[in-house]
């Protein structure tokens, strides 16, 4: 006979346990030993690939974020190893229409007999849970990539070659981030407005554009030069929301039909240089004010590098090297500062300053740390953070600042080292992020929690609330009391209507019922719901809309 494939093996595995494989609300995926889906059961297929089975594809690539993907993979090495180092965790996954979620997983080994053939992993979506913290690692995931970029380009003295091969990887990094299926620079010339090159990142799955280009005349480059200049951005989510007149655009940028494209013009000291491309051709993209903010930031730190390269002649390199560096972190309008390892202040930028509540005027530099945080986090810093920045390269945290006056500024604080050109760690800098309104938020959000817990807690007729897709996501003591079912027994509303209506028929009945009551054909009655305990209640439901998306179920008993 011959060998039974691998996959096979991991189907055959979880098939005996169908409680597992089909768990309501939970996302279940098997991988083997070569990270390929082997199994996904359908509540993973439905969230996470638009109900298509995935088996057989990298999970890792296909599903998992990028900037998280390399540690996840690593930890997978680990685990097919027989040393699972941590079998609870959440992570963004990415679903197959580019939506963002994060999933707390649960994993454990597959074997057969004492061989692994796989990990198997049990998920939970808590992205509704995590909306502020969703918004801000995506914040600092970016701002951390804005900080790499900046420190690639720190010695421009480089040669051509070496140049050009770090701002493809920037092209690639920021087209994987952002999830586009290309990510350009087109440059132009000064005085012809031609085009004078093109670097380009794109995905896997569509052609390069370099020999469409080949096709286009100087007057195309022309227009769109004068175009985005005068424009200043162009943003579409959908690319038929751009005007008629810009037809050339969608031919210059792209053979097939464009989906969402982002234009983000590269200007320096009044010279025109060309623009930062984004485009997807397969999934529509909505990018917020504030990713086009810090992408214009990326536009610019390119914009930076390109005008050095064009005065590299003039200058000598030490003083070209120092004045990209200012321009970049003074025109990000993103708080940053520079200190030596003793805490003293070498740099702080305007926004920084003005973050602080100082005047223009206000001078950081010669100060320490000390003077802009209590004593307990500069502790932190020099104890603890000094440490870490010179094993790993880069922490990222939140340390409380005093502003003038002593007002504390809640910041997000990503800290990483500058070497110099026999790579030692000569300075540390700080990419500084305000997260005031972030941390009101959280605590407005715990408070409503709470005022809504001690509401439903003492409201004196059972409830359920759930969403349009049927999921149940709270019930409230009362309705406990009465049916003595808890949520994990009924995690959805087709859950409700098996055990509360365990006969067939009458199930059927009352889900034709239940219909016609709210298309207010009929009026509302009693039904006969099953208990936990087997008694029977005669109970009727009213139901209401809450907000957009949820209905609230209030249960009245119907005495005989």
């Amino acid at each position: 006979m011959g060998k039974i494939n691998p996959i096979q093996k991991i189907i055959d595995k979880i098939s005996k346990s169908i409680m597992f494989a089909n768990m309501p609300g939970f996302i279940v995926v098997a991988l083997d030993v070569n990270k390929q889906i082997a199994f996904m059961n359908p509540n993973g297929c439905f969230i996470l690939n638009n109900n298509i089975s995935p088996i057989g594809k990298n999970w890792f690539e296909n599903f998992i974020y990028e900037p998280e993907r390399k540690k996840l993979e690593t930890e997978f090495e680990s685990s097919i190893s027989g040393k699972i180092i941590q079998p609870i965790e959440e992570c963004f996954v990415i679903c197959s229409n580019s939506e963002r979620k994060i999933i707390r997983w649960f994993h454990d080994l597959l074997k057969d007999g004492e061989d692994i053939i796989g990990v198997i992993y049990f998920g939970e979506d808590v992205t509704s849970k995590r909306n502020i913290q969703l918004e801000l690692r995506h914040r600092i995931a970016m701002e951390q990539l804005i900080a790499e970029i900046s420190t690639t380009f720190l010695d421009i003295s480089q040669t051509p070659d070496l140049i050009e091969e770090k701002i493809l990887d920037t092209l690639a990094n920021v087209g994987v981030f952002v999830n586009v299926d290309r990510c350009s620079v087109f440059l132009f010339d000064k005085k012809s407005k031609n085009l004078e090159n093109f670097y380009e990142w794109n995905a896997k799955r569509v052609e390069p554009s370099s020999n469409k280009l080949q096709e286009l005349s100087g007057k195309d480059f022309s227009w769109l030069s004068d175009y985005v200049l005068e424009h200043n951005i162009i943003y579409a989510s959908k690319i038929t929301d751009l005007p008629e007149k810009i037809t050339p655009l969608k031919n210059i940028l792209s053979k097939k039909p464009l989906k969402s494209l982002l234009l983000m013009p590269m200007i320096k000291k009044n010279y025109h240089f060309g623009f930062l491309s984004l485009i997807s051709e397969y999934n529509e993209i909505i990018w917020s004010s504030q990713d086009i903010k810090l992408l214009q930031t990326i536009a610019d730190l390119l914009s930076n590098v390109f005008y050095h390269n064009r005065i590299q002649e003039d200058k000598r390199i030490s003083q070209k090297r120092l004045d990209f560096f200012n321009k970049v972190v003074e025109t990000s309008g993103i708080g940053f500062i520079m200190s030596n390892f003793k805490g003293e202040i070498r740099y702080a930028n305007q926004a920084l300053i003005q973050l602080l509540g100082y005047d223009p005027s206000y001078v950081l530099e010669g100060k320490s740390w000390k003077e802009i945080t209590s004593k307990y986090y500069y502790d932190i810093l020099e104890k603890q953070i000094y440490p870490i920045l010179l094993q790993e390269e880069i922490w990222m945290g939140e340390i409380p600042l005093l502003g003038k006056d002593g007002n504390i500024i809640e910041t997000l604080i990503n800290i990483f080292l500058v070497r110099n050109r026999n790579n030692k760690p000569i300075h540390m800098a700080g990419i500084i992020t305000d997260i005031s309104e972030q941390k009101k938020g959280q605590i407005e959000l715990r408070e409503s929690e709470r005022r809504f817990s001690n509401l439903a807690e003492k409201f004196p007729l059972p409830f359920a609330i759930s969403n349009k897709m049927g999921k149940i996501l709270y019930i409230n003591p009362k309705f406990i009391e009465m049916f003595g079912y808890t949520l994990e027994d009924i995690p959805t509303n087709e859950a409700w209507m098996n055990i509360a209506y365990p006969d067939h028929d009458y199930r059927a009945k009352v889900d034709e019922y239940w219909k016609k009551s709210k298309a207010g054909v009929i009026k509302p009655r009693g039904n006969k719901a099953v208990c936990k305990n087997g008694q029977i209640r005669r109970v009727m439901f009213r139901e209401f809309e809450i907000g957009d998306d949820e209905l609230v179920a209030i249960v009245e008993e119907v005495k005989k």
